[in-house]
């Protein structure tokens, strides 16, 4: 038969086939994986590099480091500090499978220093992947070490459904009155869309002015904090024009929500004539967000 299946019973399944499954199930990304161990946080001593405890997903393959790894890192060179599956090598064995007396070598993983990293697809034919826990530079005594933050990029539910912040926007008045709009924010993978709908409320602001600071309320999955929080943050400063319909005696004007990297928002706008007409406000934005989404 040229039609295979391995999660039947009494199938044979290798760990080839095994790795196949979890790397499709991961997407076929390799990351480290949040909250085990030290999350193979590395740090650098002399020509010294240490990767600490924690566990990876590499090409659907489960590796974990149980005690700190230490690297000597020639001096004077550049490359990458790695975790290196290289299925060339052979395994050894003894005893009985199964039983206490069996015991196992892997001889196909290894943290090292590799001058080139060399990443085939272990799953079609590849032999060697050399999973990059950043980039090292050294001079005679010491290491420069650039951390690889796609390898620390570790993928879960949030990345894939959206997420919803809701965001109350208050300024006081001339009388002395909060007066409050509602933005949603809507965050999908790396993308955040802010949208305002239909409120009345903006024409009642402080009617001229620009970069005029707005108190914060945002409140996500059960969480509340006076500036929007980092997950849902643009990387620089995103506007959004806000529209209204049109009143009688209403001068028409531009005016803008800004959002700021560090989750505050300001208001800028000029003259809008009646401040007691009720006219309805709308607008939109996007923005892309480059926070990690597990700190939702």
């Amino acid at each position: 038969m040229t039609i295979k299946g391995y999660q039947f019973d009494r199938a044979k399944v290798t760990a080839l086939k095994d790795a196949s499954l979890y790397s499709a199930l991961h997407l076929n990304q390799s990351t480290v994986i949040t909250d085990r161990g030290n999350e193979m946080a590395v740090s650098v001593n002399g020509l010294d590099a240490t990767i600490d405890t924690g566990q990876a997903v590499i090409c659907g393959r489960l590796v974990e480091i149980t005690a700190a790894e230490t690297v000597s890192i020639p001096a004077n060179t550049s490359g990458f500090l790695v975790i290196t599956i290289d299925l060339s090598e052979l395994n050894e064995s003894e005893g009985t499978p199964g039983s206490s007396d069996y015991v196992f070598t892997n001889n196909q993983l290894r943290c090292e220093f590799v001058e080139a990293l060399n990443q085939q697809d272990l799953n079609d034919g590849g032999v060697l992947y050399t999973f990059n826990l950043g980039a090292v530079s050294t001079n005679s005594s010491s290491i420069t070490y650039t951390k690889n933050t796609d390898a620390w990029s570790y993928l879960n539910y949030q990345d894939f459904v959206p997420q919803t912040c809701v965001v109350t926007l208050t300024q006081v008045d001339s009388t002395g009155t909060n007066r409050s709009l509602t933005v949603r924010l809507i965050r999908h993978q790396k993308i955040v869309v802010a949208s305002l709908f239909r409120q009345a409320l903006l024409n009642q602001w402080i009617r001229t002015g620009e970069n005029m600071a707005l108190t914060v309320s945002a409140s996500w999955n059960g969480k509340t904090a006076p500036v929007i929080p980092e997950a849902f943050r643009p990387t620089v400063q995103a506007n959004m024009l806000v529209t209204r319909n049109a009143g009688v005696n209403y001068v028409l004007s531009n005016k803008f929500l800004s959002f700021n990297d560090n989750g505050t928002v300001t208001y800028t706008a000029g003259d809008r004539g009646s401040a007691s007409a009720a006219l309805v406000c709308a607008g939109s934005t996007s923005w892309v967000t480059t926070s990690d989404i597990s700190t939702i």
